[in-house]
């Protein structure tokens, strides 16, 4: 019997019995190891990973030993043979090894038909045992799964297009199409699956949704110019003033002062301790040391890479003059980077079983953390919009999508609140399915949640803000009496149908376009109406068609997510990690500076520099930060 696990463990260099004298006790929390011969409890396997291979390794020897003995017994018994080999397993270094056996073959009869049929037996065998094995590999995969670290080369750039069978790992679907209930459109089914280490899921099967409460019937009429009498009171000056008291206060600031405003000393601060917790505690590295300032001399790299790429990542350090970039190899070694890049953490990881159904636990502290820093300087904007944003990613997690007909069509999703300008205001991740009852379909929680960080006590959700938004076909009431797609389809290109219903005071405007589109208001109009060139069947050149005012409106301050995205792509951080989170931090590293680009931009206007001269401006100035040398890297 082994002795219990102390509380204070020793260290496993004091035992100076040979390797091949351990037992490994995977099932433990802290994975410890015991020496057979000292009795001694050390720190030993903090890595699922590393049980997983010692588990796999324990499983070879004795299967393959087990095969060569049974083939051994078979040739004894066709062959009259003598059988001869090593049976003993060999430990070193965490590397198994088998000596198979030799047969040797004595003197004996040799038949033709024997050979064939032992043949025949020998190969159902060795299919049978790879059958065996290739299913205790599989359960011990789908047991031991990584969240810290994921496979694939962290220097191969991610394809243009690939297919769903290419991408490893598991995703959720997502499928809009126009049959779809109610309960189901934006929803995602999550899978029931093993989650991966640290990225625990509740094991609960979802409510059931409740039955969802009988509203009034609506009362439709035709109102080309209704009154909105809960929106029009109003005021939207707030937004005007706070600009203004935004640019008088960062007038003077530069763009690593803009930069800071987001990436506060307090996420710097974050990133500092958890790194070295993690390196102390999962990683059994007691002399890893980091600092605030070597954390931006690291930042400072990533930055950089987001518009001076090369090959690959270990090009940056390289000794070509073609190749190398000397700031990037003054600043920091490659082993001390890379070291950083494998210890990076924002979170805990103990807290791993009091997060339990918390997927995104691993980025949650930083996430807070810039979503209150993004909203500290209020919405100065009066035009905002909320959408979903893709990050690219093609490893292995829980959270990933595929969105088909997305231009990523694989990656973790955001809902996001941006301004007009591409601003984001705040931002969350989706994280699957919601295992709580609720009747509200996830577009309106999505929705409600995000205006719940706008500031405006006055009001509630209802009568508080003015709002435009294009519904599907299905969503609305039946008893409306506005045509059909199928009808406005027979209809010129440009017309429109419109009705109001005056309890809730929303405008709903069906137009003909490139397809029927519908779009409801509670504050706008459909009047003036607007020229738009389109192409017209049977007409070589573009017409002149007239577009509803709502319809022009939306499109005009609805792309700020988009917008976003598209600037966050323009030089975002190219050098790719193993960790499922890392195009997380990466994606919060570009969304920091895009918005401190934008206020830069608002505040100086056309005396403004370009988005690349303002993160250069960054990343040279982070690059050239004094950072004490640690003995580790020495």
């Amino acid at each position: 019997m082994l002795p219990p696990p102390p509380t204070n463990l020793g260290d496993s260099s004091d035992c100076n019995v040979p390797v091949s004298g351990v037992w490994w006790q995977c099932d433990l929390p802290e994975h410890h190891v015991c020496c057979h011969h000292c009795e001694q409890w050390s720190r030993g396997l903090h890595h699922q990973g590393q049980c997983l291979q010692v588990r796999l390794l324990n499983l070879l020897p004795l299967s393959l030993n087990v095969f060569y003995l049974l083939c051994g017994s078979l040739l004894r018994m066709f062959f009259q043979c003598t059988y001869s080999g090593s049976q003993d397993v060999q430990v070193e270094a965490e590397v198994y090894t088998v000596a198979p056996p030799l047969p040797v073959v004595e003197q004996g009869p040799f038949d033709l038909e024997l050979v064939i049929a032992t043949g025949i037996v020998w190969g159902g065998v060795t299919i049978l045992w790879c059958l065996l094995l290739f299913e205790e590999i599989k359960c011990l995969v789908n047991k031991y799964q990584l969240s810290d670290e994921d496979e694939g080369d962290e220097d191969v750039a991610n394809a243009g297009n690939v297919t769903v069978a290419d991408v490893p790992g598991e995703l959720e679907v997502e499928m809009v199409g126009e049959d779809m209930e109610d309960d189901t459109l934006f929803e995602n089914e999550g899978d029931d699956a093993e989650t991966e280490e640290n990225q625990p899921s509740s094991s609960a099967p979802p409510a059931k949704r409740p039955r969802k409460k009988k509203c009034p019937a609506p009362s439709w009429t035709k109102q080309k110019k209704p009154v909105f009498p809960k929106t029009s009171a109003l005021n939207g000056q707030a937004a005007g003033v706070a600009e203004n008291n935004l640019r008088q206060t960062l007038a003077q600031h530069n763009p690593v002062q803009l930069f800071e405003e987001f990436f506060s000393p307090e996420i710097y601060d974050l990133i500092c301790k958890e790194t070295v917790r993690y390196s102390t505690d999962f990683r059994n590295d007691h002399e890893f040391h980091t600092s605030t300032e070597e954390v931006k001399v690291f930042l400072g790299i990533l930055i950089i890479t987001g518009y001076h790429k090369v090959p690959s990542e270990a090009d940056y350090w390289s000794d070509a003059e073609d190749l190398v970039v000397p700031i990037v190899k003054n600043a920091m070694s490659r082993n001390r980077f890379q070291k950083l890049k494998s210890y990076i953490h924002f979170v805990d990881n103990s807290t791993a079983d009091s997060n339990i159904g918390d997927r995104s636990f691993k980025v949650k502290p930083l996430f807070e953390l810039l979503n209150e820093n993004f909203c500290k300087f209020g919405y100065f904007t009066p035009n905002i919009s909320i959408d979903e944003m893709i990050v690219k990613y093609y490893g292995r997690n829980r959270l990933k999508q595929f969105i088909k007909g997305k231009p990523i069509r694989f990656g973790y999703k955001y809902w996001a609140i941006c301004s007009s300008e591409g601003y984001c205001y705040t931002f969350t991740l989706y994280c699957g399915k919601e295992t709580t009852a609720t009747d509200v379909p996830l577009g309106s929680r999505v929705v409600l949640n995000a205006v719940q960080h706008i500031a405006d006590p006055s009001t509630r959700w209802r009568s508080g803000f003015r709002a435009t938004a294009t519904i599907r076909e299905n969503r609305i009431n039946r008893t409306c009496p506005m045509k059909s797609s199928k009808e406005m389809k027979k209809s010129d290109r440009g017309a429109s149908e419109y009705v109001y219903e005056r309890t809730s005071e929303v405008l709903l405007v069906r137009w003909h376009d490139n397809n029927i589109v519908t779009v409801g208001t509670n504050h706008d109009s459909i009047e003036p109406l607007h020229d738009v060139k389109r192409r017209v069947k049977g007409q070589k050149e573009k017409s002149t068609v007239k577009m509803p005012n709502l319809i022009y409106n939306y499109n005009a301050y609805m792309g700020g997510v988009d917008h976003h995205d598209w600037l966050v792509s323009k030089y975002c951080v190219s050098i790719r990690g193993k960790k499922w989170y890392w195009p997380l931090f990466t994606r919060c590293i570009d969304m920091a500076i895009v918005n401190a680009w934008i206020l830069h931009k608002s505040i100086h206007g056309g005396n403004a520099i370009s988005l690349k001269d303002f993160r250069r401006a960054i990343a040279i100035v982070y690059l050239k930060t004094t950072v004490q040398r640690h003995n580790c890297e020495q």
